[in-house]
């Protein structure tokens, strides 16, 4: 089954043509990283707040898990021009030629000078309607999907790297595994041995009860056997392969596998009675700080 990583990248474009004759050229970028949870970040342009609900509907559709940063730009075309008169200031320069002719005597100004007057006729620019920006929601909602599609795959892709590490890293711990059981099988018996020999020392000089002392040496040689942290680790090994076939959703199952690995490595270090099984238990931890690390990254 295939494995999703939080980590990804998709981006789609694209120009929607408008009924007043313009057009809007609009371009998505979709990042995301690790998050605990959905979280989505939003851009949008000025005066598509209407289209925020919409959009954030479409990403969480499909993505489950991740930070997600989308940016929607948009460019239009040259918005339309047109000349408007400025009455206020038609008749103000209509009054003020009225009182100069009253001064003095002069032709009446032609229309054409009037107009030419700064302030007259003025160049307007056409506004977005709310219709276009409508047509421009719609545009950039087909175009989301689109996005949000390739960001999936990119993910899926990500997904089915991180696999081939993590199957690594699985390997390496069963071996590891497999090893520390090889050496504990016989290193608890050794051990107790040992104990046995310096209470054998003991018993000569201090004529004390020898079974209470066996006892107390059976009970130490316990305390150092590691063989239940490994039957442990060994059954979280199989979980976490289990899960990884199974597909979906896993990252948060696999993270809380991690940390009992973690666990387990932690004390089988701890108690080892040997040195060599000690180092088998330091390597054993390096590798599961390494699962740990790529785990954060599975949605």
């Amino acid at each position: 089954m295939t494995l999703s990583s939080m980590t990804g990248f998709g981006a789609a474009s694209g120009t929607v043509s408008l009924k007043s004759g313009r057009t809007a050229h609009w371009a998505w970028e979709l990042k995301s990283v690790n998050g605990r949870g959905l979280d989505i970040r939003l851009r949008l342009p000025s005066g598509l707040d209407m289209f925020d609900s919409r959009a954030r509907k479409i990403i969480s559709a499909s993505i489950a898990r991740g930070s997600v940063n989308a940016n929607l730009t948009a460019e239009w075309s040259e918005t339309g021009r047109r000349l408007v008169l400025d009455e206020e200031a038609l008749t103000s320069v209509s009054q003020a030629v009225d009182r100069v002719r009253l001064l003095i005597e002069s032709t009446p100004p032609s229309v054409d000078g009037i107009l030419a007057i700064k302030g007259v006729l003025n160049l307007a620019e056409d506004g977005v309607s709310a219709e276009e920006m409508q047509a421009l929601a719609d545009a950039a909602a087909t175009g989301l999907e689109q996005a949000v599609g390739a960001l999936d795959a990119a993910r899926l892709s990500e997904g089915e790297r991180l696999r081939a590490n993590l199957e690594g890293q699985l390997d390496s711990m069963t071996a590891l595994a497999a090893d520390a059981r090889a050496q504990a099988a016989d290193a608890v018996e050794r051990h107790l041995d040992q104990l046995r020999g310096q209470i054998a020392e003991l018993l000569a000089d201090s004529g004390m009860n020898e079974d209470r002392l066996t006892q107390e040496a059976a009970l130490l040689a316990v305390k150092t056997d590691v063989r239940e942290e490994l039957d442990r680790l060994d059954g979280h090994l199989v979980s976490i392969r289990e899960h990884m076939n199974e597909g979906g959703l896993m990252g948060r199952r696999l993270d809380f596998l991690a940390q009992e690995l973690a666990r387990e490595a932690n004390t089988l270090t701890t108690k080892a009675p040997t040195m060599a099984l000690k180092r088998v238990g330091l390597d054993l931890k390096v590798v599961v700080d390494q699962f740990k690390e790529q785990v954060q990254n599975i949605a």
